[in-house]
């Protein structure tokens, strides 16, 4: 069974949180906020296909997040929908 930490909830009623069908909101919390235990959760949960097409196409994640779906699903940057070309 897969449980969310409220820790990285604290902004929302957590007792709202559907895992389905709001997992294009927690996929992208848990990688910025959570640890390397958490996000092998999601990829249990949810599957490694799904979680890397929701980190695919979701509008925001921090460089360092971003870097590191980069790496772990072998995608290049550019790829990702929250990527921003620097000048």
């Amino acid at each position: 069974m897969f449980t969310l930490d409220k820790k990285y909830f604290w902004d929302i009623n957590y007792t709202d949180i559907d895992l389905q069908k709001h997992r294009k909101f927690i996929i992208p919390r848990i990688l910025e906020r959570g640890n390397w235990p958490d996000f092998k959760a999601l990829i249990e949960y949810y599957g490694y296909d799904t979680v890397k097409e929701d980190l695919l196409h979701t509008r925001y994640l921090d460089k360092k997040s971003l870097r590191f779906c980069s790496f772990y699903f072998r995608i290049p940057q550019e790829k990702f929908r929250c990527f921003k070309p620097t000048l």
